[in-house]
């Protein structure tokens, strides 16, 4: 399965679409402090993966100790996957527990 639902379904990407979700807008910082199990390098990953699909969004961006700090935020009507694509997804990838 490929596209935005296996996106969205591996457990990391899924847990920080929640956050983004459940709280303002974040930080890389504050997401690496609120997952806490999840590796700022790997958090980066997902979050450059979730950017490229379009379903996050930076919506700030400012200088921290010379550095850019963004904060993120979930571009809601993004989030839908599309009919066809559930259509096409068979049985076993609805129920298969995504690897790490």
């Amino acid at each position: 399965m490929k596209g935005k639902a296996d996106l969205l379904l591996h457990p990391v990407r899924m847990r920080i679409v929640q956050q983004l979700l459940l709280n303002k807008p974040l930080t890389i910082a504050q997401l690496v402090e609120i997952l806490g199990d999840v590796p700022q390098a790997t958090l980066y990953r997902h979050i450059n993966l979730l950017l490229e699909a379009n379903l996050i969004e930076v919506i700030e961006t400012k200088k921290v100790r010379g550095t850019e700090e963004r904060k993120f935020s979930v571009k809601i009507d993004n989030l839908q996957i599309p009919e066809d694509e559930i259509e096409m997804t068979s049985q076993e990838d609805h129920i298969r527990l995504p690897q790490k």
